[in-house]
């Protein structure tokens, strides 16, 4: 439970290290200690300590078990004017955004055992809160991945802000603004409310890439920009195509949809992802992507085979397939990782992503969903050329309020009541089958 304003005097405030929609973050030192410390404010008021448990944040650091690659929480208090403060462990280089930007500006890659550990240490966090704390994170980002380095140059990655973080066990739906537009997962911008722990993976497959080549991987500039630039790099998850089926067929069971091969690009087939975009007006593009053209964008020779398999199994369009954060630990491409990236892992076996029927989540009610700013820090947009001239064309006339278009309307009368009318006009009735 947080307490009331006595332990604001404990701390002298240094530095202001970030301002968000959320609030602020400090640096700080504790007076009794001298121990430095992360202090973040939040704009919100609370009357009471009580009050403070309706937070979904508060809630979740209070009860989530400590692990060496989640931010610790030391402390949380009220302020005599009501302000909620949380007193955190604090990573002197910064954060992972910043990491990648000083290296482009020296000109210099990251080094093959680096992205390795960064990215083990990324996916053993998400294990955890995943498998252990059971919640998953929605805002997956470089900035929200903090950084320490020792005295012996040994990287230490921790992940924070659990600000839009669910609970697993919860139901939908849930809001479709989540995550900076770059980490996006295809589902999400796709408007479906019933995403769950795979969008986390997806992210970590883009900070993979940007990991590799120093620039974000799909840089959109807005919902539809964002869909065009993955189409680009990962090809089509498919098209529409109507089996033709008998008369009887038709009033017996609902129509299926499959795509011809030749279209599938590296993302592979996602068949509730046309359904997804049929419902938004919004149709996949036929083009496929080589794979010849996808290790030009990563613009790297140094990347294993073993690597490439991963940030492909971690970008595949249709949540159900793309690879968990248990197994991705197990991958090959960790077989001769650097010692600093061997981690206590807690021991559970490899859990796959939710399947279509299997139950899903929220107990309690969704809290919390206040859409943060994209980003604390300015971004440069810097990256290969991914549009054809055909694309170009396609976005000019589309819009943003594209993919908001609702089609639920036309569908008052049920399938089986239209099949039927069908029926009755073709001289047929139910009552024959």
């Amino acid at each position: 439970m947080a307490r009331q304003g006595h332990s604001y005097e404990n701390y002298e405030f240094l530095d202001l290290i970030g301002i968000g929609s959320f609030g602020s973050v400090h640096k700080a030192q504790n007076k009794n200690t001298n121990e430095i410390v992360a202090i973040k404010v939040m704009k919100e008021k609370f009357k009471s300590t009580a009050e403070c448990g309706r937070l979904t944040e508060y809630k979740m650091l209070k009860a989530m078990r400590p692990h060496p690659n989640i931010v610790q929480l030391y402390d949380t208090f009220l302020s005599s004017s009501n302000e909620l403060y949380f007193v955190m462990e604090y990573l002197d280089f910064g954060n992972l955004y910043q990491f990648i930007n000083e290296r482009k500006v020296l000109n210099k890659f990251i080094e093959l055992e680096e992205i390795k550990s960064i990215l083990y240490q990324m996916l053993a966090a998400l294990s955890h809160i995943h498998y252990k704390e059971h919640i998953f994170h929605r805002d997956i980002k470089p900035e929200n991945l903090l950084i320490s380095i020792s005295n012996d140059g040994s990287l230490t990655l921790k992940l924070a802000d659990f600000g839009l973080a669910k609970c697993l066990n919860s139901r939908p739906p849930f809001t479709d603004y989540v995550s900076t537009r770059w980490y996006r997962a295809p589902e999400v911008l796709l408007k479906s409310n019933n995403y769950s722990y795979p969008i986390d993976l997806w992210a970590v497959g883009t900070i993979f890439a940007e990991l590799i080549t120093l620039d974000p991987l799909f840089p959109g500039q807005s919902e539809v920009d964002q869909l065009y630039r993955i189409f680009e790099v990962l090809g089509s998850p498919g098209t529409v195509v109507k089996k033709k089926k008998s008369r009887i067929d038709l009033l017996s069971s609902s129509i299926v949809y499959s795509s011809p091969p030749s279209i599938i690009g590296l993302g592979g087939e996602w068949k509730e992802g046309v359904k997804l975009a049929q419902k938004l007006g919004f149709q996949f593009p036929r083009n496929t992507t080589p794979f010849g053209s996808f290790l030009h964008i990563l613009n790297s020779t140094s990347v294993p085979s073993e690597g490439i398999d991963l940030l492909t199994s971690l970008l595949k369009f249709d949540p159900c397939k793309r690879i968990d954060s248990t197994t991705a630990l197990s991958h090959s491409f960790f077989a001769k990782k650097n010692d600093q990236a061997q981690l206590d892992l807690p021991d559970i076996p490899p859990i796959s992503p939710l399947m279509k029927d299997e139950p899903r989540f929220f107990d309690f009610k969704i809290a919390f969903d206040n859409i943060p700013q994209e980003s604390l820090l300015s971004r440069t947009i810097s990256s290969p050329v991914l549009y054809t001239e055909s694309t170009e064309n396609t976005l000019n006339r589309r819009s943003m309020s594209d993919l908001s278009i609702n089609l639920h309307q036309n569908e008052k009368i049920s399938k089986f009541h239209k099949l039927s009318l069908w029926a009755k006009k073709c001289g047929l009735t139910t009552d024959k089958f």
